[in-house]
């Protein structure tokens, strides 16, 4: 009798699946779905990357100490941060939501925080929401001010000095980035100088800007990918391989670092590019072929990482506008204007050409957008000196510059003298600093040699 029950109540519950299941698949495809969804995978990615990073310690430590990595160099560095903040806080005029981008974030964050999602609402308490919607960009700006609530308290101050804080370790990662890549602690110091005086970085430090997350994250990805090319193994790996998935949650556009970062590896690694490609391939498929539980355990959560941003961001690319509609892109080399007709185009990236590169000879600083010549100066230099002296660094830093630019530019909105958009050069300025150390370096061991 009970075993006929239970047949009887599989069977209700298979019929009601059957005659219910455009509700559970539009249940399923709710925002708030969606959005929890959404918050397991950065969350996950998170913590993927923290623990990834504290088991990776050792390694990092032993490189530096095999590369004769000399303490004194944080001193002077800790100078270059300290001249930064200095700036900061007594030149820079802080000014805050330039866009109301800015309260997005920091209403995301604060939904975040106390329901799981981070939501746009359109009315609701500061508790709860009643009517919300998905903003197009991915929850990764609201997830790092919702730390910063979490640690600071619920306040503007909060969301603005952890920006100001990601900033400030942005010049710590590029200081070990150039000391990676060059094993020179001038061009590495250099570089981290350029950085923290850069007119873009210094007034963009404050705004909440998802830009800003996009450039600290990308670095990070940068130090470890490096990282990873000096120690294979699982713990590296494992860094590398959350930094970049995280790293996609911060921007709709970071989604091209999936494709790049590999590219950019593939080109930094030992021997040539021929025999990188063969080794990584033989790499791949033995990490696969062992079929260890943690290999399959780094795959398994960086799927469960993955997956919610590469829906929301194929959802949001194929569908949303992105404010293109009645806007009008300006010819910058020639006169005209285009009505723009989809988010990205060739066209768009003849129009805003001009415009990206007037930015680095500083044709603008009368609008208030600002890069002195003698910093484009240097990093071009820098950018010849390492064609012919390190032309693998070179490449890689050649193709993350290039692939960014590019498209930046074929964005509608993609010119730095659309509405207060230079911010995006946030996502260039890390390259054209390393390039302008490692040109100071240069010139700095050549004074030396003559001074002989």
């Amino acid at each position: 009798m009970r075993r006929l029950q239970l047949y009887v109540l599989q069977d209700d519950l298979l019929m009601y699946f059957v005659f219910n299941m455009l509700d559970i698949i539009q249940s399923i495809s709710s925002i708030g779905f969606q959005e929890i969804l959404f918050t397991i995978g950065v969350v996950v990615s998170a913590i993927g990357l923290a623990v990834s990073a504290i088991f990776s310690f050792n390694d990092i430590s032993s490189i530096f100490k095999h590369l004769k990595f000399r303490n004194a160099s944080l001193i002077l560095l800790l100078a270059i941060i300290f001249v930064f903040l200095m700036f900061e806080f007594t030149v820079i005029k802080s000014t805050q939501r330039v866009f109301f981008d800015d309260v997005i974030y920091q209403s995301q964050a604060l939904y975040l925080i106390r329901t799981g999602q981070a939501v746009m609402c359109n009315y609701g308490t500061p508790f709860n929401c009643f009517t919300d919607y998905m903003f197009h960009e991915p929850i990764g700006t609201a997830f790092n001010i919702a730390i910063g609530y979490a640690i600071f308290g619920i306040n503007q101050a909060a969301a603005y000095n952890l920006q100001l804080a990601l900033a400030t370790l942005s010049i710590l990662i590029v200081f070990f980035i150039s000391f990676l890549l060059f094993k020179d602690h001038n061009a590495a110091l250099f570089s981290a100088a350029f950085f923290a005086l850069s007119p873009t970085l210094l007034v963009w430090a404050k705004p909440v800007t998802s830009d800003l997350e996009m450039m600290f994250y990308a670095a990070l990805s940068i130090f470890f990918m490096i990282i990873f090319t000096y120690k294979k193994n699982i713990r590296t790996l494992s860094a590398f391989a959350f930094s970049i998935v995280l790293l996609t949650y911060m921007k709709i556009n970071a989604l091209i670092y999936l494709f790049l970062l590999p590219l950019l590896f593939i080109i930094i690694d030992g021997g040539s590019i021929v025999k990188s490609i063969k080794d990584n391939i033989h790499r791949f498929i033995m990490f696969f072929k062992n079929n260890n539980t943690m290999n399959m355990l780094l795959v398994l959560f960086l799927v469960i990482g993955l997956m919610p941003e590469l829906f929301f961001s194929y959802n949001e690319l194929t569908t949303a506008p992105f404010g293109y509609e009645n806007a009008q892109v300006q010819y910058s080399c020639s006169a005209g204007v285009i009505t723009p007709h989809s988010k990205f185009s060739a066209e768009y990236f003849i129009a805003n050409l001009c415009t990206n590169l007037y930015f680095w000879l500083d044709k603008f600083r009368s609008q208030g957008i600002f890069q002195p010549v003698l910093f484009t100066a240097f990093s071009i230099s820098g950018a010849v000196m390492m064609a012919v002296y390190k032309r693998r660094i070179f490449l890689m830093i050649a193709l993350w510059f290039l692939a960014i630019f590019i498209s930046y530019t074929a964005f509608y909105a993609g010119a730095v003298t659309y509405g207060s958009d230079w911010r995006f050069m946030l996502g260039l300025i890390i390259q054209a600093s390393i390039l302008a150390g490692f040109c100071a370096a240069g010139i700095l061991k050549f004074v030396k040699y003559l001074m002989r």
